[in-house]
């Protein structure tokens, strides 16, 4: 007998091992997509604390802080071209905050500097976290503060 083409059996079976595949495809890929994200903020926070130390050199003093995705005044011309508070998506916004303690004068102590990233997506506040190891940053599940000084 001359059988052509496939068997009904043979299709399903090759169905069911693709989908064995793409369910083992999908978790690692969207893993490193947020690895990726977690790489891209890491190097906008850098890129933030850089262009702070750069302004700080030039005013003896950090910028003030700023609202959710808002380039603090005169910080501009220190960032990359093109550079923003938020990503192109939206999804994860930065904050630059300063804060002096009154009593500063009194009693020694420092205020602190630092930037805060928000994003609603635990696992890659999970990542960040796991980046930056150490005392130099605070949060929850959704926001966190890195700082710089």
């Amino acid at each position: 007998m001359n059988k052509r083409g496939f068997m009904l059996i043979e299709l399903v079976f090759v169905l069911i091992i693709i989908g064995i595949l793409v369910n083992i495809a999908i978790p690692v890929t969207q893993g490193m997509k947020t690895r990726a994200l977690a790489a891209s903020a890491t190097a906008d926070v850098n890129a933030i604390r850089v262009a702070a130390f750069g302004y700080a050199a030039d005013n003896q003093n950090f910028p003030r802080s700023a609202r959710w995705g808002r380039v603090p005044n005169g910080l501009a011309p220190y960032l990359p071209s093109g550079f923003s508070f938020r990503t192109s998506d939206g999804r994860v916004r930065y904050r630059w905050v300063r804060r002096s303690r009154r009593r500063a004068s009194r009693t020694g102590q420092l205020g602190y500097v630092g930037v805060r990233v928000t994003r609603r997506d635990r696992d890659l506040m999970r990542t960040l976290r796991s980046i930056y190891r150490g005392a130099n940053i605070v949060g929850n599940a959704t926001r966190m503060f890195v700082y710089i000084e």
